[in-house]
């Protein structure tokens, strides 16, 4: 990727560490993938992912410090990513934070960007895209390893995340 800025240095400090890796890939697979698709819509979810992206490199540079909630937070959404399929309540979520409901969805939007119930619907449309793009499952097979049991409200949600039908990506 090539990025064209208004300044010629990077400003101190230039680096950091940003602790959740996984969420940078996804976003970067998603921007590169929106992008290729070549369409208005493909480039504007790109432009945002990107947007994303910069703004976790950010933030992980100029506020290195996480608290023992921060982190907590963020193991969370790791395991969302990893196992989407499950059955998560935001309940269960705040309690493995050690935090109320209420206080784990201000934490998490903060973080992220998005309530929990969000992000989650986001790690279930990234890994269908990923299972139908790279291992040729059906659309329903999909759709239950998602944890999904209507597969018309899978496919809803899969087109207004992707602005494509599901069996488009397959």
């Amino acid at each position: 990727m090539h990025f064209e800025t208004g300044t010629t240095a990077a400003p101190d400090p230039r680096w950091g560490e940003v602790l959740d890796r996984e969420l940078l890939g996804v976003l970067a697979r998603t921007s590169d993938a929106s992008y290729r698709r070549g369409d208005a819509l493909g480039r504007h979810q790109a432009e945002l992912c990107l947007e994303q992206l910069v703004a976790l490199i950010w933030d992980a540079v100029h506020h290195p410090g996480r608290s023992v909630t921060d982190t907590a937070v963020d193991e969370i959404a790791r395991q969302l990513r990893q196992d989407p399929g499950r059955d998560w309540t935001v309940a269960e979520m705040a309690s493995n934070a050690s935090l109320s409901r209420a206080q784990f969805t201000r934490r998490f939007v903060a973080q992220f960007g998005m309530s929990p119930a969000q992000y989650l619907i986001q790690a279930r449309i990234d890994r269908a895209h990923q299972l139908l793009t790279e291992s040729g499952m059906t659309v329903t097979a999909t759709a239950a390893a998602l944890g999904y049991t209507d597969v018309p409200y899978f496919s809803r949600q899969y087109k207004q995340r992707t602005g494509r039908s599901p069996s488009q990506d397959r």
